[in-house]
């Protein structure tokens, strides 16, 4: 008889493929979760981005509409004809707008990073708002708008309420 031998891999054959097999499958795992954790981040981001930018159009949009500006409290109030009043207030973490169609929209600024202050005229006791500095605060970057409306000599010297 006929000596034969079986070809097989030895058992340190087995084990080097095994260590590798590891170190690959680790370094994918790893590269998984990083990759995960940068696009949750961006994510949340991005849509705290388009809050931003939403709210900052429709307060803009809301601001060349209206007739005047006024502040009650710590809302600010957009007056237009009686019935196209546009309030803004403040909650928890939140920017409320109340529409004139009774619609209550909410803009989710995180409210610890958020400043807002109303600029009044100096030059007349009126209860009109000149202008709405606000700044979010977001990542470390800060994101300042200021809005300012601009009257007709009719409403600021009072000949129009």
């Amino acid at each position: 008889m006929m000596n034969s031998r079986l070809k097989a891999f030895t058992i340190l054959e087995l084990i080097v493929v095994m260590i590798l097999t590891s170190i690959i499958a680790g370094i994918v795992y790893m590269a998984i979760g990083i990759f995960n954790h940068q696009y949750r981040f961006f994510n949340g981001s991005a849509t705290y981005m388009l809050q931003y930018h939403t709210c900052k159009q429709q307060i803009t949009t809301d601001i060349r509409n209206c007739k005047t500006m006024t502040q009650a409290g710590d809302s600010l109030v957009l007056a237009g004809d009686t019935a196209t009043t546009v309030y803004y207030f403040r909650g928890d973490s939140l920017i409320y707008r109340k529409g004139y169609e009774g619609t209550l929209d909410s803009f989710a600024l995180h409210y610890s990073g958020l400043q807002w202050e109303l600029i009044r005229f100096r030059s007349t006791d009126r209860t009109l708002v000149a202008g709405f500095n606000m700044s979010i605060r977001h990542n470390d970057e800060e994101y300042p708008w200021f809005f300012k409306k601009h009257y007709d000599e009719a409403i600021l010297f009072g000949m129009d309420n």
